[in-house]
């Protein structure tokens, strides 16, 4: 699949954001100049009371121009600028974005359930084999179930895992059941510690207000995930990955060509991706505004508009330049899975963050 759509569909994720802080304002009273659908050159705008709307060229994302955002930008006597209106009401805006983001992320994840999404059983019967791994090579076939490690018998999918992880990259006895002839086989893990297994799976649809309750669950779950993830990355604990705009689109273009449902639960990801990297206390971000909002709160007077315009103009310096470095490794991951073959893990969910990010680990990847 070309890279248009998920191009098209992150770029309205991010629209989605701009809507949350546009609408917030409106409702709140404050005046907003023009909201666009995309970047650059306008293609095509239209006014509708005081707010002009626009369809720029660069579908990238989009802005909401909420007037007196920008100290001097309006007379100080203006009731209506966002600068002169009180703090929770300023607070309410810069979080409205991060809650949209996360509230299409539930919507979508409840939608999904609701239609169905596979479910992994808990036993151990190999639902699919990834091609040319240490499994494919040894023998093993989707359908085969594996019923003892080394002797030791396996009564779940979770202690075939653990069996495997213990064995340290040693050779294990497979003893599997393939229809009704038992078989073996000796193999051992790969580089990448993994057999290349995936566990079987099965579709489940979840009712409507069951849906949604798990759906809240999980989108917690998920968000919980990517913050460890993000501790483990800062506390040198793991050797996490940064993803910038090149690999999220990327990373959506293969889960779209997996199919409608890959790519929908990958915008979940992307969605709850862009609310949590937009609440976090860094300057230029929406958490960065959050934290000056709360400075002041406890001071009882506002942090000197100059003093706050260097630190966020700092940070979006910042921002910008590990969003370029992420490109950079985004490039190369590209290059070097078009320059070999790509062999395919099945049942791995994409992992998909946001510019700068580590990569999220919230789901279980095949063994």
């Amino acid at each position: 699949m070309s890279f248009l759509l998920p191009i098209v569909a992150v770029g309205l994720l991010i629209a989605v954001h701009e809507f949350g802080h546009f609408a917030a304002a409106r409702a709140l009273g404050m005046r907003v100049d023009a909201f666009s659908i995309g970047f650059g050159p306008v293609l095509l705008a239209f006014k509708w009371g005081e707010t002009e709307y626009r369809l720029s060229l660069l579908p990238f994302g989009g802005y909401a121009k909420i007037a007196g955002m920008a100290p001097g930008e309006l007379p100080e006597e203006e009731p209506r600028a966002y600068l002169n209106r009180p703090a929770w009401q300023r607070a309410l805006v810069l979080f409205a974005g991060p809650f949209v983001n996360w509230l299409v992320a539930f919507l979508l994840l409840a939608g999904l359930l609701m239609a169905g999404l596979s479910q992994p059983l808990d036993e151990p019967l190999i639902g699919a084999v990834a091609e040319g791994s240490p499994a494919e090579v040894a023998g093993l076939r989707a359908g085969d179930r594996v019923v003892a490690v080394d002797g030791k018998k396996m009564a779940s999918w979770e202690e075939l895992v653990g069996a495997i992880r213990a064995s340290g990259g040693e050779r294990m006895t497979f003893e599997y059941l393939r229809e009704t002839r038992r078989q073996s086989a000796m193999l051992s893990t790969g580089t990448d510690g993994m057999l290349g297994i995936a566990s079987s799976t099965v579709e489940v649809r979840t009712p409507p207000a069951q849906a949604l309750a798990l759906s809240f669950v999980k989108t917690g779950e998920i968000v919980g995930s990517s913050l460890a993830s993000l501790k483990r990355l800062v506390t040198r604990e793991s050797k996490g990955q940064l993803m910038g705009p090149l690999g999220i689109v990327d990373e959506t273009r293969r889960a779209a060509d997996s199919g409608m449902r890959p790519f929908l639960f990958t915008l979940v990801l992307i969605s709850l991706a862009l609310a949590l990297m937009n609440l976090l206390p860094f300057p230029a971000l929406d958490g960065g505004r959050l934290a000056f909002l709360a400075i002041e709160s406890i001071r009882g007077k506002p942090v000197s508009p100059r003093v706050e315009g260097t630190f966020h103009a700092a940070g979006f310096a910042l921002l910008l330049a590990l969003i370029l470095y992420a490109t950079f490794g985004d490039v190369g991951r590209i290059a070097g899975r078009s320059g070999e073959a790509q062999r395919s893990e099945p049942g791995a969910p994409a992992q998909v963050t946001p510019p700068a990010l580590p990569d999220s680990g919230g789901a279980s990847a095949p063994e």
